[in-house]
């Protein structure tokens, strides 16, 4: 099944309370995922609405976990119409030539009672290594993590260490 067909949600069947007590097999939509993310440097916040992703988690066996995702740059939004636009623009996504950021999770791994997912996060054609920290709920899982703007060719300053970009992944049970 391609992700194209991830419009459903295959298997949310357990009625055990912790998603970390088992195995979890997911095909998310766009309605069970939040993206939000807080430019540091500029005081932006934002979101992405158009998410796929198929999703494998496994807290009995975690580096055994599977993830990748596609957001649509084109749901990117800061509630600003003007700066959604520029963003959007060839001077900072080119959401024209690259519509889609793509995430594939490369491992899962634990250390002490904190969950961890390595993986390649493409913007624009340019990947990079990232590290997500995995929190476990009742309710949802939270991948969370920080990259720099600068590293994908998307910062406002030139200056990377003005680039801190803080992002935050909801999926909800």
């Amino acid at each position: 099944m391609t992700l194209k067909n991830l419009r459903v949600i295959l298997l949310i069947a357990l009625t055990i309370n912790s998603f970390g007590a088992f195995s979890q097999i997911f095909k998310l939509k766009t309605d069970s995922i939040q993206v939000n993310f807080n430019y540091v440097q500029e005081k932006t916040s934002g979101s992405i609405s158009k998410v796929d992703a198929d999703l494998v988690i496994d807290f009995k066996n975690f580096t055994k976990s599977k993830l990748i995702g596609r957001a649509k740059v084109v749901s990117l939004t800061t509630n600003n119409r003007m700066r959604d636009k520029h963003l959007k623009s060839k001077d900072f996504f080119n959401a024209a030539e690259f519509p889609e950021m793509i995430f594939e999770a490369k491992s899962f791994y634990q250390k002490d009672k904190q969950f961890f997912m390595k993986g390649n996060l493409t913007i624009k054609d340019i990947t990079k290594e990232v590290v997500f920290e995995v929190i476990p709920s009742e309710k949802s899982l939270k991948f969370t993590t920080n990259i720099y703007a600068h590293d994908f060719d998307v910062a406002i300053k030139k200056d990377r260490s003005k680039s801190l970009v803080e992002i935050e992944i909801v999926v909800f049970n």
